[in-house]
């Protein structure tokens, strides 16, 4: 990613921000801020996905945070280990299994909810 796309998208992201949270503090409430809740204990069993971004090790921190809370978690890594060439990083994103996963996930929750 370059630095023009990534100043880019750092000015989208503070601009949604800034609409969907107005006040200062708003940014770390614990709905805004998932790392900063404290109360995790009970919650309903979640499907994390996570890519190659800036936002992976947050994914992996919130995910630790749940396991401590013994709350299950599963989780889908939609990339591949640095230094893999673009096409079979494609390839990876796609995976069928990754999306199956994904698919039995949401169908349970949709189960639970009927």
């Amino acid at each position: 990613m370059s630095r023009s796309s990534c100043a880019n998208s750092a000015a989208i992201h503070s601009t949604a921000l800034s609409t969907c949270l107005p006040r200062p503090g708003d940014h770390v409430h614990p709905y805004a801020c998932l790392l900063a809740s404290t109360r995790l204990k009970g919650l309903p069993p979640p499907l994390t996905v996570s890519i190659a971004d800036p936002l992976h090790d947050e994914a992996n921190a919130y995910v630790a945070k749940l396991q401590a809370a013994a709350v299950p978690v599963q989780t889908v890594e939609m990339h591949t280990p640095a230094g893999v060439d673009a096409n079979a990083r494609r390839r990876s994103s796609t995976d069928a299994n990754k999306f199956a996963v994904m698919a039995t996930f949401v169908a349970s929750v949709s189960n639970d909810a009927a």
